[in-house]
């Protein structure tokens, strides 16, 4: 798995939202539309037009609008979930005399999250909740609730420590002995038990190899 599960960013600490300044006002909520104008705050009773449904949307609106003036864009308060990069470029920077101002809309707290919902989370008879998630992901951050929570680990709290370099050993695969110490360390057997009945391919996927480890086989079960 390789997902970076990334940063929720709080906007209330981003800008703290000023009073708008003259000329255009584009709003984004996140019961918005990016098909509607974007001009108001909310949507209107027919539900035929409001705010924007995405940053990206008003990012886009920005670019066409700010050669008349300035432009400011309100977020709303809630949650909006990026499936990519928000991305700035030059082609977004105002002027003095026509600056572009994101922020958060008063008195609201909008926050932009790249993190992915994982689904189907169920408790085991061993009171551990699991569930499957898509191949390729791989995350360091986990949140319930919007709190951080911690991940599946060994052991539970705290760390496990290597005893020390192994010297000159047997390597396995060329049958040889040859130097260790970058490639092997002494451990005590209790910390290394879990490891020891995985297969080469649950053994990759709870320890990242380093280059240096070339394309060596998993490590033996000599602990």
């Amino acid at each position: 798995m390789n997902t970076r599960v990334w940063i929720a960013l709080l906007l209330a600490g981003w800008l703290a939202a000023p009073a708008a300044a003259e000329g255009l006002t584009l709003y984004v909520a996140a019961n918005g539309s990016d098909r509607w104008s974007g001009r108001l705050a909310a949507p209107n009773k027919a539900k035929t037009d409001g705010p924007f449904a995405t940053l990206a949307r008003a990012r886009d609106a920005v670019r066409a609008a700010k050669a008349a003036g300035p432009v400011t864009v309100l977020l709303r308060g809630g949650v909006y979930a990026l499936a990519e990069p928000l991305a700035f470029t030059a082609a977004d920077s105002g002027t003095p005399e026509a600056p572009v101002t994101y922020a958060a809309y008063p008195g609201e707290k909008p926050v932009l999250s790249g993190g992915r919902a994982v689904q189907g989370l169920k408790a085991g008879p061993d009171g551990l909740w699991r569930a499957s998630i898509p191949a390729g992901w791989r995350f360091e951050q986990l949140y319930v609730n919007g709190v951080r929570a911690t991940r599946a680990r060994t052991p539970n709290v705290g760390y496990h420590y290597a005893l020390g370099s192994v010297g000159s050993v047997m390597d396995p695969a060329t049958g040889k002995a040859e130097a260790f110490d970058d490639r092997a360390f002494l451990a005590r057997p209790g910390d290394l038990a879990p490891l020891v009945d995985l297969t080469p391919a649950e053994f990759g996927q709870v320890v990242e190899r380093l280059p240096l480890l070339g394309d060596l086989p998993a490590p033996p079960h000599r602990y």
